[in-house]
C-alpha cells in the first residue's frame, strides 16, 4: 500500500508540471488563430504553402495518428477497471488505472508535441492561400487543439480515478465512491469518444486542405 501511494503522489506532481506546459503552448497557438482569423490572406487566390507549414503538417499528423491508435485502446483498459471495482478486488482496480496512467504518458509528450506543430502551422497562416485553404487550415488547427484539451481532460480524470480507487482501498469500499468511480469512468469513456471523432476530423480536414492547395 505504502508503495502504491508514493507512485499516486509521484504521478500526481508530475502530471501537473506537464501538463502546464502544453497549455502554455495551446494559448500561443490561439492567440495567433484569433489574430490571424481577422487578418485576409497576403497572397490573395493564389495558392501558396510554405514549406515551414508542410513540415510542422505532416509531424502534427503523424502525431494525431499515434494518439488514435492509443486512445482506441482506451474504452478496454477503463472496462478492466471497472469490472475489477464491480468484483470488489479495490488493489487490481489501481493496478490496472496506474497502468494506464503509465500507457498514457506516451500520449502526453505526444500531445505536447502535437501542440507544438499546430502552434508552428498557425504562424504561417497568413501566407496560406487560396483564402478558403487558410480557413481550413485554421479550422484543423483548431479542431487539433480541441483534441490537445479533451486529451488533458482525460489525463486529468485517470489521475482523479487513481485517487478515488486509493480512497476506496483504504475505506474497503464505500458507496460514495462506488458512485464516484462510476461517474468518472462514464465521463472517461464520453472522452475517449471525443478524442476518436477530433482526430477524425482532423485528418478530414487536412484532406480537404490538401485538395484545395494541389
Amino acid at each position: 500500500m505504502q508503495d502504491l501511494n508514493l507512485t499516486f503522489r509521484k504521478i500526481v506532481n508530475e502530471r501537473r508540471k506537464e501538463l502546464t506546459l502544453i497549455g502554455v503552448t495551446i494559448l500561443s497557438t490561439i492567440i495567433l488563430i484569433i489574430g490571424f482569423t481577422y487578418i485576409p490572406s497576403t497572397v490573395g487566390g493564389d495558392t501558396s504553402v510554405p514549406e515551414e507549414f508542410v513540415s510542422a503538417r505532416i509531424r502534427a499528423g503523424e502525431a494525431a495518428e499515434r494518439i488514435s491508435d492509443i486512445a482506441d485502446t482506451y474504452k478496454d483498459g477503463v472496462e478492466q477497471v471497472a469490472d475489477a471495482d464491480r468484483s470488489g478486488n479495490y488493489t487490481l482496480g489501481l493496478n490496472l488505472i496506474i497502468e494506464e496512467i503509465e500507457k498514457n504518458e506516451e500520449v502526453r509528450l505526444t500531445a505536447e508535441d502535437l501542440a507544438e506543430e499546430l502552434n508552428e502551422m498557425a504562424k504561417y497562416m497568413n501566407v496560406i492561400g487560396p483564402e478558403k485553404a487558410k480557413t481550413t487550415a485554421l479550422r484543423a488547427v483548431t479542431t487539433g487543439i480541441e483534441l490537445v484539451q479533451h486529451l488533458i481532460s482525460y489525463n486529468n480524470y485517470t489521475r482523479d480515478l487513481l485517487n478515488t480507487l486509493r480512497v476506496r482501498l483504504a475505506s474497503g469500499g464505500n458507496e460514495e465512491t462506488r458512485l464516484e468511480i462510476e461517474q468518472l469512468i462514464a465521463s472517461m469513456n464520453a472522452e475517449a469518444d471525443i478524442i476518436n471523432r477530433l482526430g477524425s476530423e482532423y485528418r478530414g480536414l487536412m484532406v480537404q486542405f490538401d485538395g484545395l492547395t494541389e
